[in-house]
């Protein structure tokens, strides 16, 4: 299935709502700064464009979070949301 792009409003939003700052990195270590990241796919369906299934992650942990491993126990959807919502309403 083709990758369907993310309306440029969506993207404003998540990068607005996060400031640029990795859901994962604030939720584990409240880290707070500026990151190089993207905007990944909670469900990883990269046909679901819709905000509630997008956060943003910086690369170490958008590539982690994507990842498959049979030895170590991934980050969950209901995690990444939390830390979503924890710092969406950080000030």
């Amino acid at each position: 299935m083709a990758r369907k792009s993310i309306p440029l409003n969506t993207i404003d939003e998540v990068l607005l709502q996060s400031r640029r700052r990795c859901a994962i990195c604030f939720g584990l270590k409240f880290d707070t700064r500026i990151k190089h990241g993207q905007i990944a796919h909670l469900d990883q369906n990269n046909t679901n464009a819709d905000v509630d299934n997008l956060v943003f992650l910086c690369l170490h942990h958008h590539d982690e979070y994507d990842s498959k491993t049979s030895q170590s126990k991934g980050m969950t959807v209901g995690e990444v949301r939390t830390h979503r919502k924890e710092l969406y309403s950080y000030k």
